[in-house]
């Protein structure tokens, strides 16, 4: 009985405690609570300063879906690697997308169709990867193109020239 005479008056304590707080919290926010510190240089004018807002909001910054995609291969544009995977859809867009960040872009590698080259034979590794039931991730070497481009159903793409796997 005691232990529970103890619990009740704790959480009457706890209860007023923040009763309390928020009439404090309300008087700050109404400007009850606001003080003259007892001096007459008191001024309540805004003050210019570097912390101060600006007087003019700017509009925000609305790209398009070009501009962002044109962005985000800018970044890693300069990075010699690229991570692909083969992703073959039913539409005429390129099977083959890269990674930018944490999104999947499609990516049209050039020469996929000659055999002579490292892009055929990402190709074929691809297909036999495939073929097992395999989605694998692939490091390549190469250019990432930053001009983003439109396939036949008007996905955004961008163009990568292979140099190694």
């Amino acid at each position: 009985m005691k232990d529970e005479r103890q619990l009740i008056a704790g959480r009457q304590r706890s209860w007023v405690r923040n009763l309390a707080l928020a009439s404090a919290c309300v008087m700050m926010v109404s400007g009850c609570a606001t003080t003259d510190f007892g001096g007459s240089t008191f001024q309540n004018e805004p003050v210019a300063g570097p912390d101060s807002p600006p007087d003019v909001i700017p509009p925000p910054v609305i790209e398009t879906p070009e501009e962002a995609l044109r962005r985000a291969a800018e970044l890693t544009s300069d990075q010699s690697d690229q991570t692909v995977r083969h992703n073959p859809v039913p539409c005429a867009c390129p099977v083959f997308e890269v990674l930018l960040g944490e999104r999947w872009v499609r990516v049209e590698i050039d020469g996929l169709d000659d055999v002579d080259t490292e892009a055929w034979r990402l190709l074929m590794l691809a297909r036999q990867d495939e073929a097992k039931g395999l989605v694998r991730r692939y490091t390549v070497r190469g250019d990432l193109a930053t001009s983003p481009r439109r396939c036949g159903p008007g996905a955004l793409y961008l163009r990568f020239s292979l140099d190694s796997l």
